[in-house]
């Protein structure tokens, strides 16, 4: 996992923080259940 991490830092990108892990948690989750409607 370190791994990934340092590889996805060295790429220019940042890691995603607690809240924003919700966040996205919380999008994908609203579009998996507008599909099911």
């Amino acid at each position: 996992m370190q791994q990934i991490c340092t590889k996805i830092v060295a790429s220019g990108k940042h890691l995603l923080d607690e809240d924003e892990i919700e966040k996205e948690l919380a999008s994908r989750r609203g579009r998996l259940q507008g599909r099911e409607e």
